[in-house]
């Protein structure tokens, strides 16, 4: 049975979540993580991140994914309760 690439992720391929991820709840948009958050529950898309913080699309998919999977969020109406109630946004 094929496992997908995604759920066998390899440390180094998580080490800036794990790194940040966790570092919401005491400085919220300081951290990239918290900038990610921020921008999806502004409503953004990952075009629209991609272009604001100058990366690849693919990059900010994946950033995406990983913050989502991390903070066991399924939806971008997760993700705006999860800031507002954070204060990451108002």
């Amino acid at each position: 049975m094929a496992q997908d690439s995604r759920v066998d992720a390899k440390p180094r391929d998580l080490w800036w979540f794990r790194k940040n991820v966790p570092c919401l709840d005491a400085c919220p948009v300081k951290t990239d993580a918290g900038r990610y958050v921020q921008l999806i529950a502004e409503g953004l898309a990952n075009k629209e991140i991609a272009n604001k913080l100058n990366l690849s699309i693919y990059t900010v998919d994946t950033h995406r994914s990983h913050i989502l999977r991390k903070l066991n969020l399924h939806s971008v109406p997760e993700v705006i309760l999860y800031a507002v109630r954070k204060n990451i946004i108002a």
